[in-house]
Formats: C-alpha cells, structure tokens, sequence
C-alpha cells in the first residue's frame, strides 16, 4: 500500500493517472423523396474506441487495465401515403455493440507488501 505524500490519514495518497485514448467515428444519413407520396431514409453509424489506463504507483494494487469498445447501426424506413387517412411505414434496423474490459489479474500478493 502506497503511504500518504500529504499531512492527513492513510488513505491520503493523491497523484494522477494517464489515459490513453483513441477515438473514431463515423455517421450519415441518406434521406430520399421518390414522390409525394413516398419518402425513405437509410442511416448508417460506427465508432471504435480503445482506452488504455496507466499504473503511475507500479504496484499490483493497481493494475493497467483498459477496454474496447465498438458499435454499429444501421436502420432505413419507407413511409408510402396510401390516402389521407391510411399510411404504410416499413421500418428495418441492425444495432451491434461490443463493451470488452480487460485488466492484470492480481495473482501475486506479496506484491501489496512492498
């Protein structure tokens, strides 16, 4: 256990950590009027991002841990006007996410002592 850098109790240990990240996405829309009566739209959206934590003690207490995270979606809908009073909307969409956490496992604990 890290010992306190400022006057107070134990657990007054204060310092930083450095996170890395990197970060990408891209989204469009396409929305398309055949007629008066007919109009569609399709989307299409993904982003990736990695996140990498730092260890600034070096000990095991406090693992490099980080994560992955993607997602994706892709939807369109086509609404017709059929008269006034009735209309016909068809409607599709596809969604994926990926939330990936992965960290040091803590295996030696005499670490913790030094």
């Amino acid at each position: 256990m890290p010992l306190p850098n400022l006057p107070g109790s134990q657990d007054n240990l204060q310092g930083f950590k450095v996170n890395e990240t990197s970060y990408w996405n891209f989204s469009e829309r396409v929305d398309w009027v055949q007629s008066e009566k007919w109009r569609s739209f399709i989307r299409y959206g993904q982003f990736k991002a990695i996140l990498l934590e730092s260890n600034p003690t070096g000990k095991l207490l406090m693992p490099i841990n980080g994560s992955h995270r993607y997602g994706m979606s892709i939807a369109a809908d086509s609404v017709y006007t059929i008269s006034p009073t009735k209309v016909l909307n068809v409607r599709a969409n596809y969604h994926q996410l990926t939330d990936e956490y992965a960290a040091d496992p803590v295996t030696d604990r005499r670490e913790w002592d030094r």
